[in-house]
């Protein structure tokens, strides 16, 4: 089984900034927590942890911690740049063949940008959303 990610960003209007090739992922559950494992193209562990409140994203070495309806800081780390935001978690849409994360990345309590986290679920490459 393969999963796409996409991540869409919104300022005025939404635009794909990443969309990833079909990877093979491994999915089991954690009490209320469903978690995705797979690796992304270089090959680094990554996962979703997904419930109806909270989730988490591991992805290139970075970790993202988000709550529903709360604001939640992270940090995220691009090489020797260190940045810190608070996330804000707005809605989880959880489906058969798709789990959303809505979210906004806010510093000073404004809004830089909203996010959407998208994974898609297919039994196979290039087919039809499992």
């Amino acid at each position: 089984m393969y999963l796409k990610y996409l991540l869409l960003s919104s300022n005025q209007n939404i635009e794909p900034s990443f969309e990833s090739d079909y990877l093979k992922y491994t999915e089991e559950t954690e009490g209320e927590f469903i978690v995705i494992k797979y690796k992304d193209l270089e090959n680094n562990e990554a996962s979703l942890r997904v419930s109806n409140n909270e989730a988490q994203i591991i992805f290139n070495g970075n970790k993202m911690d988000l709550a529903l309806k709360r604001k939640v800081s992270n940090t995220f780390y691009f090489g020797e740049i260190k940045i810190t935001f608070d996330c804000f978690l707005t809605s989880i849409v959880v489906k058969n063949k798709i789990i959303e994360l809505n979210y906004d990345l806010l510093q000073n309590d404004t809004i830089i940008v909203s996010n959407i986290a998208r994974f898609e679920f297919y039994k196979e490459k290039g087919g039809q959303l499992k």
